[in-house]
């Protein structure tokens, strides 16, 4: 059926032979398929590609090439068939007669021998990895009776070893009993005593150990290997830290150079930015402020000798006005004076004349003069009485006159005000139109000041733009400080971390420059990148 047979026929051979079998199934949806039910459960096999997987024919130079190999694997896979080579040359074997061949010499290989089977279990339907179903393996591993045999072996004793085994695997544990010449047996019951283990027997040439005592072992000979490989480690570390601290202290020293030059240079130059602005700020604020100075100075110069010079001309005025009405008053005063005198001497010469008149009318008429005695005392009392009425005149005359006189002082104090005021008035125009001059001379000077202002503040600009620059860059650096603190902080918690750890594994190997040193290294690192 093999060289002419399809995978229609074959699934019909399949199904006519084995159909009946217990382990033997036909597919409900496919009518070339078969499942055949392995212990680990059922296996469906497709038939389209069946036949032609078994069709590849072996070359028979091809098969004497890889059987004279070197490798004795492949040469094993590739024995030669004695009763292949009486055959003709162009007989052609396929790899499922070959298989056929080496299963039988395998099953009459197995049959001579007592084999070990590895059981080997499914661990998912889904032919996935890492993933595994615990239902499913389980049902193969009771299938297989595999807990079983688990269960059997754990009731007696599972573990044997032999006694040169044993001391060669737990001697470790127990090395005072295995200098010079050592019996195996009593090696191996001293190891056990010493761990106080009871679940062991001793035997001819092996000992017997029940479930979980080889773990009790192991345990203890991995915590002796463990402490044995902190040791060879501490002291590996302690070389190896002490090379590597004498290399980072050298490239730390040239790493603090350098930065510290490149620091220093920095700060150097910053300084005397700042030295130079200083001093740029300050001549040009001497400047301003002189410029200010002296403007304000003149300023105040001119307004006081201006102030100074009304005041003093006001004065001069005043003291002017005063002399003249003095003058005026005195004089109005002389002038009634006289006028009064003028009036009382003609009267004073009439009445002398009118005596003399009367003194020679006397001598004339003595006689007439008696009678007219009478009449000249009349006239004498009369004129008397015109004389004291006169008088009353006059002193009418002259308290009019005074009253006048006072008017006139009351009339020449207004003039004078008057003129004082016209005079003020002159001299303020005067002043006005002095000090538009001198405002003419100060708006001048101002333009002159405006113009120096807005290139002072230019420059204010100027300065105050590399000013900001200037706390930019301070910001910068107070920043870039900051971050820097916090990784120095950052590095010396590690640094104290890894000094505590390098304390807790070798106390003899502290060195008290070495933490500093390397974390001085990690900051310059760290602050060079930085830059």
């Amino acid at each position: 059926m093999f060289p002419k047979s399809t995978h229609q026929t074959f699934s019909t051979k399949l199904f006519q032979h084995f159909l009946s079998h217990t382990r033997f199934g036909k597919e409900k949806f496919s009518e070339t398929d078969f499942t055949v039910s392995h212990y680990a459960g059922k296996v469906t096999y497709h038939t389209n590609t069946f036949l032609d997987k078994n069709r590849d024919y072996v070359v028979l130079e091809h098969c004497n090439v890889l059987s004279s190999s070197k490798c004795p694997f492949v040469k094993g896979l590739f024995p030669s068939l004695p009763e292949e080579s009486s055959r003709s040359s162009y007989k052609f074997s396929s790899v499922a007669s070959r298989f056929k061949q080496q299963l039988q010499a395998l099953m009459e290989t197995l049959k001579t021998t007592e084999p070990h089977y590895i059981r080997c279990v499914k661990p998912n339907s889904s032919n996935l990895p890492q993933k595994f179903e615990n239902t499913s393996v389980l049902h193969q591993l009771r299938c297989g009776g595999v807990l079983e045999a688990v269960r059997i072996s754990l009731a007696g004793y599972p573990t044997r070893r032999t006694y040169s085994e044993f001391v060669d695997r737990f001697g470790l544990i127990a090395p005072e009993f295995m200098d010079g010449s050592y019996d195996d047996r009593a090696t191996s019951q001293k190891i056990l005593q010493k761990l106080k283990l009871e679940n062991f027997q001793l035997g001819r040439t092996k000992v017997f150990l029940r479930a979980g005592q080889i773990g009790v072992l192991d345990s203890r000979r991995a915590e002796v290997l463990d402490n044995a490989a902190k040791c060879i480690q501490c002291r590996l570390r302690t070389f190896i830290a002490h090379r590597d601290f004498i290399s980072i202290r050298a490239a730390a020293v040239s790493l603090q150079a350098c930065c510290r030059g490149c620091l220093a240079r920095k700060i150097y130059a910053s300084k005397r930015e700042t030295v130079a602005a200083i001093s740029i700020q300050k001549y040009i604020r001497m400047c301003l402020m002189r410029r200010a100075y002296t403007a304000l100075y003149s300023s105040a110069i001119i307004i006081q000798s201006n102030v100074r010079g009304f005041t003093i001309r006001q004065r001069f005025l005043h003291r002017k006005e005063h002399k003249a009405a003095t003058t005026i008053q005195e004089a109005s005063e002389a002038g009634a004076l006289r006028l009064a005198k003028t009036n009382l001497e003609k009267q004073l010469e009439e009445l002398t004349w009118r005596l003399h008149l009367e003194k020679k009318i006397r001598v004339s008429n003595e006689e007439a003069k008696q009678v007219e005695i009478s009449k000249l005392q009349k006239m004498l009392e009369a004129q008397n009485c015109e004389l004291d009425e006169a008088k009353s005149a006059t002193i009418n005359e002259l308290n009019k006159n005074a009253i006048l006189q006072n008017q006139l002082q009351l009339s020449a104090k207004e003039k004078s005000a008057l003129e004082r005021e016209l005079v003020a008035m002159n001299e303020v125009r005067k002043e006005n139109a002095l000090l538009k001059g001198s405002l003419g001379a100060l708006e001048k000077k101002s333009t002159a000041l405006e113009l120096e202002l807005v290139n002072a503040q230019k420059d204010h600009n100027k300065t105050i733009q590399k000013m900001k620059e200037f706390e930019q860059k301070s910001s910068q650096l107070a920043q870039n400080l900051k971050s820097l603190e916090e990784k120095l902080l950052s590095l010396e918690n590690e640094n104290h971390v890894l000094r505590t750890k390098a304390l807790s594994v070798s106390p003899k190997s502290n060195h008290p420059g070495f933490a500093k040193s390397s974390l001085e290294v990690r900051f310059l690192l760290h602050l060079d990148i930085l830059l």
